[in-house]
């Protein structure tokens, strides 16, 4: 029985190739240098930000924090806000060479990862923001590299 038992396991290895090697899952944890720049083209305002994001990763899923860099605002050719940006990124998760993640100031998130080892993310944003009891979409692009 045990002997026809171990056949039956060979064949079936066998079949699906004999290898039982599951995927591997990319890895991004470590320091990045981060920059993004949305706009609102109804609103004729644009931000954009630099920071650095640490990254913590564990299988496929992963979170970070971004601090150390600075962010700004335009309406109409005008600064309106400049600030020091920090944020929580968290729901971090890779599949495959695509990333996707949010963050704790109303952004979404979706990228690729590229290089070998993976040197560079990037991708698009989607950002919802609150401004005198109205809310407003901010689109536009993301990239990270190390």
């Amino acid at each position: 029985m045990l002997r026809l038992m171990a056949l039956t396991m060979a064949a079936v290895l066998i079949a699906c190739g004999g290898s039982s090697t599951a995927p591997t899952t990319l890895n991004i944890a470590g320091t990045w240098n981060f920059s993004d720049a949305v706009s609102n083209n109804a609103l004729t305002a644009s931000c954009n930000s630099t920071s650095t994001a640490t990254v913590s990763q564990t299988g496929s899923s992963f979170t970070a924090t971004a601090n150390n860099g600075t962010s700004g605002c335009t309406q109409n050719g005008l600064v309106f806000i400049s600030y020091q940006p920090s944020a929580v990124i968290s729901g971090g998760q890779i599949n495959g060479t695509g990333l996707s993640f949010v963050d704790d100031h109303g952004c979404s998130y979706t990228g690729n990862i590229s290089g070998t080892p993976p040197n560079r993310l990037s991708g698009s944003e989607s950002c919802t923001i609150s401004s005198s009891g109205a809310q407003y979409i901010f689109l536009g692009t993301w990239q990270a590299a190390r």
